[in-house]
């Protein structure tokens, strides 16, 4: 003989019980929903840093390479350097283009984009000699004495619509070989 009993056949989910059980799904929500947000942004940044800073140091590497060879410095401004290649050969021209944001290379009639995105770029000239008591040398304001090329930079892009700088500042001291 077998009880059962009449409440058991109707078993279902009071008022209370589903008020409590959508209460402590829509906690779960409000803790689940801003980590979501906050870690898509942060993957996000990470591949555009990546992205960014790959980009950055691949032409901060052909710029050294190509000064580190050239013949010496033939003209120079904060934002413009020109080296001499050696004779016969042409001159590279390096400029920064504030209006596109580009670091570009110009030779023989050809230019090349090294680098977009690129926020402020900052040439610098040195002698060779170093300052006494360090590994500083002294500025230079004459190209044909120029020996130690400096280059720095800072680039950025929008990230999810909002402006971040993803890159470190790149800095370079390149001493021309061949001078």
């Amino acid at each position: 003989m077998s009880i059962t009993n009449e409440k058991g056949s109707r078993a279902g989910v009071t008022l209370v019980e589903l008020l409590v059980g959508m209460g402590i799904a829509g906690l779960v929500m409000l803790i689940i929903a801003p980590l979501s947000l906050y870690s898509g942004r942060s993957f996000a940044d990470i591949a555009n840093y990546s992205d960014l800073n790959s980009r950055s140091i691949n032409a901060l590497d052909r710029l050294t390479k190509e000064i580190r060879q050239s013949s010496g410095l033939l003209s120079y401004s904060p934002t413009e350097i020109t080296v001499t290649n050696g004779p016969g050969k042409p001159n590279t021209v390096y400029t920064y283009l504030p209006a596109s944001r580009e670091v570009v290379r110009l030779e023989g009639g050809t230019t090349t984009v090294l680098l977009r995105q690129c926020d402020s770029v900052e040439f610098r000239m040195y002698q060779r000699t170093p300052k006494p008591g360090g590994y500083e040398q002294y500025e230079t304001s004459d190209p044909r004495s120029c020996k130690v090329v400096t280059v720095k930079w800072l680039c950025s892009r929008k990230v999810l619509g909002a402006r971040r700088n993803t890159d470190e500042v790149q800095t370079a001291r390149v001493v021309i070989r061949k001078h």
